[in-house]
């Protein structure tokens, strides 16, 4: 079926099946079902603990996690336009990131005012959200991103003279610290971070007489792939709850807000690939996948040397090149390939003309048909945007979300990229 006679929206519960033979690969499939349940598992076990959604983890989740979230983070011109398109209230926004601009500055400010929350992250930040601020005669809530040794924020010398510029502003007010050190930390140094920062909140209390907000990224890991440490959410949300009793942070802060991506994220999504190509070489059996390094990328992966959990799905019947051509909705797909038959281990190399394209080097699969496809778990957060989208002038994947009720409808239909790198082409 081609990708422009399906439908935008079918109700088909959880057959992947039927989403396959509906919806040509590759493809992402997000659950919403997914995303609401992490969601509130997390409320569960940090009550009282704000949630914000990192929309850099998976941009096209906005006006989904707009349902669950209590706030957004947004780091670029282009993600606050993002959510400008998806109605998210200003009030629900955080304007991150470390390079804000003149005309960045005065976008947030026509779109989102005083409603919205800033970060500053050096002097240049504190001057031009001022400038902005007398220029529109607003009052800014700002935070001030308190730096970890790297080029985000500020360290604490130019902290307290910033916060110090801020109490004596007659169009900014200080709102709080925002601190993020990076992503997959062990519980450790978490319960770190929050040791530190419950004495700074001490300390900015006893220089201001109040107690401030607290945005706080903690940078819960996610384990791709089959060898090495494995945790449930469950088991890693009690180690961040232990954390914030151990470290007393909530006695430091008079509101705090945890900000999460890839732990919300991650989970809700597969990636289906088709496999385009079946050869050997000398002994080596390779599978050439329609997607690849283009399409999908685990954090780690050390160019497919470690193996992230896959899935094959058997198309019967399927003898052509390219993903699900000639499958039908007569096509008799059956159930997945028996685990306990026979399988090989594949190289999953992808269609660019690159030998890095390779998605997994030992693959231990039930035995590949052109036709069948691989399925890619845990690929909600980053997979889709931390690629080389525009190598080779390849397309696009399409996304697909999957409702709670199962319905399911197209974010982004199959798009081309060559007019992108066209140099002739006109925009």
């Amino acid at each position: 079926m081609n990708s422009a006679e399906n439908p935008s929206k079918l109700n088909i519960g959880d057959d992947i099946k039927a989403i396959i033979r509906t919806y040509k690969t590759p493809f992402y499939l997000y659950h919403e079902k997914v995303l609401s349940d992490i969601c509130g598992r997390t409320r569960e076990m940090l009550p009282g603990i704000g949630l914000c959604f990192a929309m850099k983890a998976a941009p096209v989740l906005t006006g989904v996690m707009d349902r669950y979230a209590d706030r957004l983070e947004v780091c670029s011109p282009g993600e606050f336009e993002i959510c400008v398109r998806a109605g998210i209230a200003p009030e629900k926004i955080l304007v991150s990131g470390v390079n804000k601009s003149p005309e960045s500055v005065q976008r947030f400010l026509e779109c989102a005012g005083e409603k919205a929350r800033y970060t500053i992250e050096s002097e240049r930040h504190l001057q031009l959200l001022e400038e902005g601020a007398k220029a529109a005669d607003l009052k800014l809530h700002c935070y001030i991103r308190l730096s970890s040794g790297n080029q985000f924020g500020v360290d604490t010398e130019v902290f307290w003279k910033v916060l110090n510029a801020i109490e004596a502003s007659q169009y900014l007010t200080f709102a709080g610290v925002h601190f993020f050190s990076g992503t997959q930390k062990a519980g450790n140094r978490i319960e770190k971070e929050l040791c530190m920062l419950s004495e700074f909140g001490a300390e900015i209390e006893k220089r201001i007489g109040r107690k401030a907000e607290l945005e706080y990224g903690p940078g819960l890991s996610i384990f791709y792939f089959e060898t090495g440490k494995t945790e449930t959410p469950e088991e890693t949300l009690q180690s961040l709850s232990d954390s914030v009793r151990i470290s007393g942070i909530r006695d430091s802060f008079s509101g705090i807000t945890f900000e999460y991506g890839r732990f919300l994220a991650a989970r809700s999504a597969d990636y289906y690939s088709a496999v385009a190509d079946l050869k050997e070489t000398e002994g080596t059996p390779y599978a050439i996948l329609e997607g690849g390094i283009h399409q999908v990328a685990y954090y780690g992966s050390m160019s497919g040397m470690k193996i992230p959990h896959l899935e094959a799905i058997n198309i019967a019947g399927q003898a052509e090149i390219g993903g699900n051509a000639g499958i039908t909705d007569d096509t008799e797909i059956p159930d997945d390939i028996d685990s306990e038959g026979e399988t090989r281990e594949y190289v999953l190399a992808g269609s660019l003309c690159s030998v890095n394209d390779i998605l997994a080097r030992s693959a231990n699969l039930p035995v590949l048909s052109i036709g069948d496809v691989i399925r890619f778990p845990l690929a909600g957060a980053y997979a889709l945007t931390e690629v080389p989208a525009l190598f080779l002038s390849r397309d696009l994947p399409a996304i697909l979300l999957q409702s709670r009720s199962g319905e399911v409808r197209v974010l982004r239909r199959h798009m081309e990229t060559n007019q992108i790198n066209d140099g002739s082409a006109s925009f």
